[in-house]
């Protein structure tokens, strides 16, 4: 096993164990344009799915250089849990935090973990 491998597994037991309490479920959506119809406008697609992740406050200029308001948060997620690489724009909704919008994404030097700035929506 390499490193990424290593790191991927040992975060993976550790969502489901020691920080099991501190993982939240979230609906993840990526919207992306599709063909153009000159009827009708931009035609969009989406794709959803269910993943888990931590959600934690997003410090001030923490990695976005942009002041967070007190309703912003940072999601960390296992790389494995996303079906898609992760957009600018994407939207993550989470029962009792809202709809968020991805400010900023960085990642782990091996890739093994996202992490996500948020946005919220509609505040």
């Amino acid at each position: 096993m390499g490193l990424a491998s290593d790191l991927a597994n040992s975060l993976s037991a550790a969502f489901q164990g020691d920080l099991f309490d501190a993982v939240s479920e979230f609906t993840y959506s990526q919207i992306s344009q599709a063909t153009y119809n000159p009827s009708t406008g931009v035609v969009s697609t989406s794709k959803s799915f269910k993943s888990q992740g931590i959600f934690d406050a997003l410090e001030s200029k923490s990695f976005t250089g942009v002041a967070a308001d007190s309703l912003d948060s940072t999601l960390i997620v296992l790389a494995k849990d996303m079906p898609v690489v992760p957009e600018l724009d994407d939207e993550v909704y989470s029962s009792g935090r809202g709809t968020f919008g991805i400010s900023s994404i960085s990642t782990d030097p091996v890739g093994a973990v996202y992490m996500l700035a948020l946005k919220r929506q509609g505040s």
